[in-house]
């Protein structure tokens, strides 16, 4: 394909990515694209070669970028989440129903996303790293209740600087970079602004102590997530660890 300024892109099959090259389409001269090859009509530059196409059915492919020989194996999505302790869920799980009374939404599992949307190859890749990750002691504290507009974090409990900075041990550990408070998500949505204002005035109505919420996390779970699925039928938890 061609972007706006008339350069060539082209998209990587195995990580979904566009990559932008030097190639210009000058005079209306045509780029083709073959089977493995790629060959451009008009300046000298030349694209590199697709050695293979990669397919979902065939993970151990090989592509060329670059000069650099990549693999096609698809990469996975996964998230660490902080679990809360049974009363806490069971107490949470009541604003989540209270507010999905008022305007609908998918259930949500009580939980802290300490890490987001981690990509690796494999779910063994996933789990020798989550087996292994820092266990402190934790105690997490509510800080206030905030809307977005974003899907995830639609209306949920800002948890504290404490936790933050026990989730940037995980993120380390994971090399992942994560820049983003944590919260416990009490709805998913997109809501229109009054919406979410009204949605924050119903949680503080139905538990007016919640800002108040002090808990201990002695539990992690390591799940497989698909972010295009916002039903989250798809979303699995693989593992748990716990004091």
């Amino acid at each position: 394909m061609v972007d706006s300024d008339g350069h060539v892109v082209f998209f990587n099959l195995c990580t979904k990515k566009l990559k932008h090259t030097p190639i210009e389409i000058v005079d209306n001269n045509i780029v083709v694209y073959m089977n493995s090859i790629v060959s451009v009509v008009g300046r000298s530059h030349k694209l590199k070669s697709i050695e293979n196409t990669c397919s979902d059915k065939d993970e151990d492919a090989m592509v060329v970028v670059d000069g650099k020989r990549e693999s096609c194996r698809r990469l996975y999505s996964y998230s660490v989440w902080a679990i809360p302790p049974a009363d806490v869920s069971r107490r949470t799980k009541k604003l989540m129903e209270g507010l999905q009374a008022e305007f609908g939404g998918s259930e949500i599992e009580p939980h802290i996303p300490i890490l987001g949307s981690i990509e690796m190859m494999s779910r063994d890749d996933a789990l020798n790293k989550f087996r292994f990750a820092p266990m402190d002691d934790i105690v997490a504290k509510v800080d206030r209740v905030i809307t977005k507009n974003y899907y995830h974090q639609c209306v949920s409990l800002l948890m504290d600087r404490k936790l933050f900075e026990n989730a940037q041990r995980w993120s380390y550990h994971f090399s992942f970079y994560n820049s983003s408070m944590p919260y416990l998500s009490l709805l998913y949505g997109k809501l229109m602004e009054e919406e979410r204002k009204k949605a924050g005035e119903i949680v503080n109505i139905l538990d007016e102590s919640i800002t108040s919420l002090t808990f201990p996390i002695t539990h992690f779970a390591l799940y497989e997530i698909d972010n295009d699925d916002r039903s989250l039928k798809s979303w699995t938890k693989i593992a748990e660890i716990g004091r």
